[in-house]
């Protein structure tokens, strides 16, 4: 299976950290890969496909890493320190904007919610 585009990944992204990172708008970078992977139902053999480089986090987690610079390279999100991740004004607004888009999918964006949610 292929991975899902950037962008819809970024998406999903915003909207995890959205719905999920409190009032502060931050996460654990390592609290989203599941979530994330459930979402976009990949198969066991996706989530823990190594990188071809060898470093050690598996291809998924390193898509999901991009990802997340990407979506700070365009002023949504930032990191704020070690692995802590969260949204700037601007991702809140964004996040706040496509949120509903997931809601009226066929699935539901309650399925990017922690399991302690």
């Amino acid at each position: 299976m292929a991975f899902p585009q950037y962008q819809n990944i970024a998406d999903a992204l915003l909207c995890f950290i959205f719905l999920n990172g409190g009032n502060d708008h931050q996460v654990n970078a390592a609290q989203t890969y599941e979530p994330l992977a459930d979402f976009f139902a990949l198969t066991q053999e996706d989530r823990n496909r190594p990188r071809p480089d060898g470093f050690g986090c598996t291809l998924w987690e390193n898509r999901v890493q991009w990802t997340r610079q990407r979506l700070i390279n365009h002023g949504y999100a930032e990191s704020r320190g070690h692995g802590e991740w969260g949204l700037t004004p601007e991702g809140v607004s964004r996040a706040k904007s496509i949120v509903g888009e997931f809601n009226r999918s066929k699935k539901p964006l309650k399925a990017l919610r922690t399991k302690a949610s």
